[in-house]
C-alpha cells in the first residue's frame, strides 16, 4: 500500500476495517428503509441525513471488533496499528480522497461517500478512534489479566530494577512456569518499555524496572530455547549423555536447582535432582555436577553445596 501522510499501515487492516463498517452501516441504513441497490438515486441531502443518524450506532457495533483488530499481536505492531487508525481517521475527515477511492472501490460506499457524506461520518468515527487507546486495548483482553496481576505483584512496592529482576527470576524458576509459553508476556513487556500507557496497565513500574524485567525474560527464553532439545514440557531431563553440548546446556540448569550458600546431604541432593530426571541415573548426574565443578563436597562426602560463579571462574 502507498505510504500516505507518513504512515504505512498493514495492508490487511484498512480494507478489513472498511468492509466491517460497510456491513454495519448497510444494516443500519437498511433498517431505515434505504436500499443500497438504489443508493446513487437517493437524494444526497436525505442520504447524508441518514448517515448522520446511523453512523454512531454502526460504529458502536463495529468498535469491539476494531479494538480486537488493534490489539497487541505479532502480526501488526502497535505502531502499525495506530498508523492505520490515524490514516483511517484522516480518510473520514476528507483527507486523501484518492486513497479512499482505491480502498472503497469494491464496497457499497463506492461513488457516494464524498464531500458532505464524509462530514456525516467523520465526527462520530474520528472521535471514537481518538479514544481507542493502547490502555483500552489492553483492558479489553482477558488473557492479559493474569500477566498484569503478576507484574503488579512484583512491582507494587516500587522496587529497584535489580530487586524486581530477582523476583521475576524466582517466578520463572519452577518447572510449572519455566517451560510455559511466554510469548504474550514478552510482547507486552516489549510494548511497555516504549509506551507509558502499557506501563500504567502493568501498575506503572518505572521504565528502568520494565526494561530489567524484559531483559530477564529474554535471557530466560533464550535459555529455554536451548534446553528444549534436552528436556520435556515439564522441565525434566529427557536426554542424558556425556557429549559436551549436552552437558553445557544441562549442568548449569541442574545446578540452578540448588540454593547458594546452603549445604546438602547426599540424600538431599538426590531428592532435589530426582524429580527433574526422566533420563539419566541420579548418582551419575550428581558425580558429573561435581566433576565439572557445579557442585562441591567435603572429602568424606557428608556435605554438598553449589559452587558460586566467582569460584568457578
Amino acid at each position: 500500500m502507498t505510504c500516505v501522510g507518513g504512515y504505512r499501515p498493514g495492508e490487511a487492516l484498512l480494507p478489513s476495517l472498511i468492509s466491517r463498517l460497510d456491513f454495519h452501516l448497510s444494516r443500519e441504513l437498511g433498517s431505515l428503509g434505504f436500499s443500497w441497490a438504489e443508493k446513487t438515486r437517493t437524494p444526497p441531502a436525505l442520504f447524508h441525513q441518514a448517515l448522520e443518524q446511523v453512523a454512531p450506532v454502526a460504529f458502536r457495533r463495529a468498535r469491539g471488533w476494531i479494538r480486537w483488530t488493534l490489539r497487541i499481536t505479532p502480526q501488526f505492531s502497535y505502531e502499525e496499528n495506530h498508523a492505520a487508525a490515524r490514516l483511517w481517521r484522516a480518510l473520514l475527515t476528507g483527507e486523501h480522497p484518492e486513497l479512499w477511492r482505491a480502498l472503497s472501490a469494491q464496497t457499497v460506499w463506492a461513488g457516494v461517500l464524498d464531500g458532505p457524506a464524509f462530514e456525516a461520518l467523520a465526527e462520530p468515527f474520528a472521535h471514537a478512534f481518538d479514544t481507542v487507546t493502547l490502555l483500552e486495548m489492553l483492558d479489553s483482553q482477558p488473557d492479559l489479566r493474569p500477566l498484569q496481576e503478576t507484574i503488579q505483584h512484583f512491582t507494587a512496592d516500587d522496587p529497584s530494577p535489580e530487586v524486581a529482576s530477582v523476583r521475576f527470576q524466582a517466578w520463572l524458576q519452577p518447572r510449572t512456569q519455566a517451560f510455559q509459553n511466554h510469548d504474550l508476556l514478552l510482547r507486552l513487556l516489549q510494548v511497555a518499555t516504549e509506551h507509558r500507557e502499557a506501563r500504567v496497565f502493568l501498575g506503572n513500574p518505572s521504565e528502568a524496572v520494565t526494561s530489567a524485567l524484559l531483559e530477564r525474560l529474554e535471557q530466560h527464553e533464550a535459555t529455554v530455547r536451548t534446553l528444549r532439545r534436552f528436556v520435556n514440557d515439564q522441565g525434566q531431563v529427557r536426554v542424558w549423555t556425556r557429549k559436551p553440548r549436552t552437558l553445557e546446556a544441562l549442568l548449569p540448569y541442574l545446578a540452578g536447582l540448588f540454593e547458594e550458600q546452603r549445604t546438602y546431604t547426599e540424600g538431599e541432593v538426590t531428592a532435589v535432582l530426582q524429580p527433574w530426571l526422566a533420563a539419566g541415573n541420579v548418582a551419575e548426574v550428581r558425580r558429573t555436577l561435581i566433576e565439572y565443578r557445579w557442585l562441591a563436597r567435603t572429602p568424606n562426602g557428608a556435605w554438598y553445596w553449589r559452587v558460586s560463579p566467582q569460584v568457578r571462574k
